[in-house]
């Protein structure tokens, strides 16, 4: 039987627009880049495109995150998910597709040989 994750009553987590990014948890710490890089385990090119876009931080990034800031994973990994489910640029619209699919042939008139109207 699984064991039921664990509850943290006394921390709870805030919603969206007060719930911690990524740039504001590391910022807390005030440690140099070199500590950073050390601490998350990422060149500096990484922790920068990190810093930009969130939403592609691995979870051994947001495990070792959670370890450097002494928190609890689930709690780190909430406040960042917090944050995406309200990014335009994660969720968007689906794509509009045609409603046959994609048409991989030219159509051409079976009587005349020729390109039919349709692929022109």
């Amino acid at each position: 039987m699984p064991k039921p994750p664990p509850q943290y009553p006394d921390q709870t987590i805030p919603a969206a627009p007060a719930a911690r990014t990524f740039a504001q948890m590391v910022d807390a710490k005030n440690a140099p880049v070199r500590t950073i890089e050390e601490k998350l385990g990422m060149t500096y090119r990484t922790y920068l495109l990190r810093r930009e876009q969130p939403t592609d931080l691995s979870l051994a990034e947001i495990y070792r995150l959670a370890y450097w800031m002494g928190e609890p994973v689930e709690r780190i990994a909430a406040e960042l998910m917090a944050h995406t489910h309200n990014d335009p640029l994660v969720i968007r619209e689906p794509r509009k597709r045609h409603p046959n699919g994609i048409k991989r042939k030219k159509n051409v008139d079976e009587e005349s040989g020729a390109p039919s109207e349709d692929a022109k």
